[in-house]
């Protein structure tokens, strides 16, 4: 009897936000995502850091993006996941605030910080509160769809990322020295199957090193985890 896994029936009754098309469509979301950053590429000028400020599935493909570069970036590239900047940052540093609905609290939060400060800022997002402060303040704002979960939207916040730092890596863009010791896999046997039945798992796959390292090792959520039920 053959199997009825991949039926459209199916396949809509477990996933009733159509995350498997979303995922799907990666590449596409990639190359928009690029064709808009490169637009307007955003300049180091005088930064002596990056912040990519930005909450639960908005700040995924900073994790990556500020890994992919890690190696071969001029200055540092910081993820923040927090209503204020660090200690350290300075009028001259660079902000790019992501938040896929435009309303997460603490994105909007250090966002103010940093305009306080004097920070160049710029903006990825769908709309919200945080497309109208960037108009305001007359920052570089990038635009993604709408209609996507904020996770459903990394290929578009990554892309744009690596479209407007085309000027922050030294080399060439598109090469990387960094290899991956392992690929992603699962941390055990029958590992996939415990993943989906376990809900109480915390980490169930593992990465030695490489630019997608972010994603392979990325916990699941608790239901307490910071940002989760928020827009981002």
């Amino acid at each position: 009897m053959a199997s009825k896994m991949l039926e459209a029936r199916t396949v809509a009754a477990v996933d009733p936000g159509g995350m498997r098309d979303i995922i799907a469509s990666l590449p596409e979301q990639l190359s928009t995502g690029m064709k808009v950053g490169g637009a307007a590429p955003v300049p180091i000028e005088e930064a002596q850091r990056i912040f990519i400020v930005g909450m639960g599935g908005s700040a995924i493909g900073g994790d990556v993006f500020a890994a992919w570069l890690a190696d071969r970036a001029k200055i540092p590239i910081q993820v923040v996941r927090d209503y204020r900047l660090p200690a350290y940052a300075r009028p001259e540093d660079l902000l790019v605030a992501v938040s896929y609905s435009g309303n997460t609290e603490e994105t909007l939060a250090a966002t103010a910080q940093g305009i306080k400060l004097g920070c160049r800022v710029g903006a990825i997002t769908s709309g919200g509160t945080l497309r109208d402060v960037a108009r305001g303040n007359k920052m570089d704002a990038f635009a993604v769809p709408t209609g996507l979960p904020p996770r459903g939207a990394f290929g578009h916040l990554f892309g744009i990322l690596a479209g407007i730092g085309g000027g922050w890596a030294l080399g060439p863009w598109t090469t990387s020295s960094r290899k991956p010791s392992r690929i992603c896999k699962p941390s055990g046997p029958d590992s996939a199957r415990r993943a989906v039945s376990d809900r109480t798992g915390r980490r169930p796959w593992r990465s030695e090193s490489g630019p997608w390292s972010p994603s392979c090792t990325r916990p699941r959520p608790s239901s307490r985890s910071p940002g989760d039920g928020k827009p981002n």
